[in-house]
């Protein structure tokens, strides 16, 4: 009996999260998503006049930074450890250090900051920039504009003349930002893997969520990858913290 107790109490603890309301901090077991908030038990829904006004929503999840991981940067401040999924016929990003299961994350690369492998490069100047890797192992760096995100690899046009660097060749890539329109009823998510994305929620349940991303692709997340649901107010630097 006691066997298959502990299982179902595990997955009772599982279930709670802290949600930070104006009326203060409540242990609550997490009910999903409606609208733009959090489902609340009617207890935290009764100690406020109206609808409570969320803050955060704090899962039971550490954080472990994954390492030899690729980091994305996005212009609306998300911070994605993970790779490029190599010889997709579309942009997709693959999250590392997520639970097994989670599909790459579709990517539209008007949203694009920067790629790299071990660092988030900085733009300067009026053009994009390119490191790659030579044959020596030293670092080829060009000047000029992205022209694609291809299946092979980066599409870069430079002064020159327009070249093709392999994935395997990319070192670093990063590209002037371009003007993007806020999401509404966006949140920021804060991951297990340090990484930090904002999206709104469509739908959630005890397993997963169904998010819209900024570029208005869908993609589904569970709620084992999450530290903390974050209301958004503004762009954050997440990645020089």
């Amino acid at each position: 009996m006691t066997f298959l107790l502990l299982p179902l109490l595990l997955a009772c603890q599982n279930a709670q999260v802290e949600v930070l309301i104006d009326q203060g901090a409540q242990t609550i077991e997490w009910l999903g998503w409606k609208e733009d908030a959090p489902i609340l038990s009617e207890a935290v829904q009764s100690a406020g006049d109206g609808d409570p006004f969320w803050w955060t929503v704090t899962f039971p999840h550490e954080v472990q930074f994954p390492k030899d991981s690729w980091t994305l940067a996005l212009s609306d401040g998300a911070w994605l450890p993970g790779e490029p999924v190599v010889g997709a016929p579309s942009p997709q990003w693959r999250l590392a250090g997520l639970p097994e299961g989670v599909e790459p994350m579709p990517l539209d690369t008007l949203w694009l900051l920067s790629v790299g492998r071990d660092r988030v490069p900085k733009t300067d100047g009026e053009r994009d920039r390119l490191w790659s890797r030579t044959a020596t192992g030293s670092l080829d760096r060009l000047q000029g504009y992205l022209i694609d995100w291809t299946p092979e690899g980066i599409s870069f046009e430079t002064s020159v003349k327009e070249r093709l660097i392999p994935w395997e060749q990319l070192d670093a890539l990063t590209v002037l930002a371009e003007e993007t329109d806020k999401q509404d009823q966006a949140v920021w998510i804060q991951l297990v893997n340090g990484g930090v994305l904002s999206a709104r929620i469509l739908s959630a349940n005890a397993e997963k969520l169904q998010l819209q991303l900024p570029w208005d692709a869908t993609w589904s997340l569970p709620t084992s990858s999450i530290v903390r649901l974050i209301r958004r107010a503004d762009v954050q630097e997440w990645a020089s913290k």
